[in-house]
């Protein structure tokens, strides 16, 4: 066994490895608020989870209904879509803007196919629609590199009070740093159960 370690002390190849550096997060990334490191599949379910937690803050503080259809194969999904009166609302939230081009072309097509086919839907109702960034509480807070890939939908690109303020909710997180501290509550209740 010692001819083992001693293999492995002087082997050239693992003189020349190194520890994997942490990869630097994003500033346009949701992750970007975190106080703890996720999992690639737990940075994919809390975008899922705000999405869920964000729809229920809006039912609960405003009289909109909740029309969103169960998803079908083969259909695109809507993330939120609400009715109120004669406005249909359809949102969708993304936890990082900054994609690279072909996912890029992808959301912005989806969201134009989404709208045109509620257009045809509910033919007669007006139609507010945001592709929503969970990273940036206003529009101006996405960075201007990231906001320049959806020139296509920029009148529709919002942050998330942006888009809250379409349903009249005013919120407590006015600034980054309570923000932070909400998004930390909600990964830790969801993925540290003993904090």
């Amino acid at each position: 066994m010692e001819n083992l370690y001693n293999c492995i002390d002087n082997c050239a190849y693992v003189a020349t490895c190194q520890e994997n550096k942490k990869t630097k997060v994003d500033e346009n990334s949701f992750c970007s608020l975190l106080d703890v490191q996720l999992s690639q599949s737990q940075k994919i379910k809390t975008g899922k989870l705000m999405e869920h937690i964000i729809s229920d803050y809006i039912l609960s503080l405003s009289t909109v209904q909740n029309i969103r259809p169960k998803n079908r194969k083969g259909f695109h999904e809507y993330d939120h879509l609400f009715l109120k009166d004669d406005v249909i609302y359809y949102a969708e939230i993304k936890a990082n803007l900054n994609l690279d081009t072909e996912k890029t072309k992808a959301t912005i097509d989806k969201c134009m196919y989404n709208v045109d086919r509620l257009k045809q839907d509910f033919p007669g109702k007006t139609i507010r629609w945001g592709l929503v960034s969970l990273r940036s509480l206003r529009t101006l807070d996405i960075l201007p590199y990231t906001r320049s890939k959806y020139t296509k939908i920029e009148n529709n690109l919002l942050g998330l009070r942006d888009y809250l303020d379409l349903f009249d909710i005013k919120t407590d997180f006015i600034d980054d740093h309570k923000y932070r501290q909400i998004v930390n509550y909600v990964v830790k209740k969801a993925f540290f159960h003993g904090f």
